[in-house]
């Protein structure tokens, strides 16, 4: 990846517009875009669906909070492990989603 040398080359950086119509056309896209949709409002129905539950159970703000940060805790601490396994696992080279 290079670096940006002066707000010209800012500009000059992002992918061509042209490009971009062809994403929106492709129904692949929409399908892995909704899907994604789905599954973020679901996880924060739910989120919210315990927190409503452990309230109502005990009357305790604390014990929301206690659910609430147990429940995200392993999506931020496997998440981030599993990040670090596969950049250092892979001998796939990465490469930018707009790269030519």
């Amino acid at each position: 990846m290079r670096n940006v040398q002066s707000v010209s080359e800012i500009s000059t950086a992002h992918p061509a517009p042209s490009r971009m119509p062809l994403l929106f056309a492709n129904t692949e896209f929409w399908r892995l875009w909704y899907a994604g949709l789905i599954v973020f409002v679901v996880r924060w129905l739910e989120t919210l669906a315990v927190a409503v539950f452990v309230y109502r159970a005990t009357g305790s703000a604390f014990l929301v909070a206690m659910m609430t940060m147990l429940r995200l805790l392993p999506m931020g601490l496997f998440g981030a492990l599993l990040v670090q396994w596969r950049n250092g696992s892979s001998g796939v080279p990465h490469r930018s989603v707009w790269s030519q």
